[in-house]
């Protein structure tokens, strides 16, 4: 789901590239951050971005640890 301020309305986007819950999430303009998370079986160490303006996931980087996210704020788009 995402949303359309302008609208004041909710729409569905694409999936994620695999399913994913119980990670961060950051906005960017233009675009949502998703980090770590898990499908239930396996904890992920990818970033996604869904791009707002064409619909669309694509992943950013992996990270060579898997954090149990807690929180995120966005300072720069670098994996470590």
């Amino acid at each position: 789901m995402h949303v359309q301020p302008r609208m004041g309305k909710w729409r569905k986007g694409t999936p994620m590239l695999e399913p994913r819950g119980y990670g961060a999430a950051a906005a960017l303009p233009g675009s949502v951050l998703f980090m770590g998370g898990g499908n239930g079986s396996t904890w992920m160490n990818s970033v996604l971005r869904y791009d707002l303006n064409t619909g669309t996931w694509s992943q950013v980087c992996t990270s060579s640890s898997y954090p149990q996210v807690i929180g995120v704020a966005p300072v720069t788009l670098q994996c470590l």
